[in-house]
């Protein structure tokens, strides 16, 4: 799946299925927005992975 040029927000994008899609997505070329909900060092894990993902 391309996404190129595409925007998706994830709620839920700090753990379990959202942190995977957030990822999955970031993988896919796609801008990812991600509802941070958790802990501050959990979020910023998840966009971490979510930037890491899109290279």
């Amino acid at each position: 799946m391309i996404l190129q040029d595409k925007v998706v927000l994830v709620t839920g994008g700090t753990s379990g299925i959202g942190r995977a899609t957030a990822i999955a997505f970031g993988a896919a070329g796609a801008k990812v927005g991600v509802q941070l909900g958790g802990t501050p060092n959990t979020s910023s894990n998840s966009s971490s992975e979510v930037e890491l993902a899109a290279l």
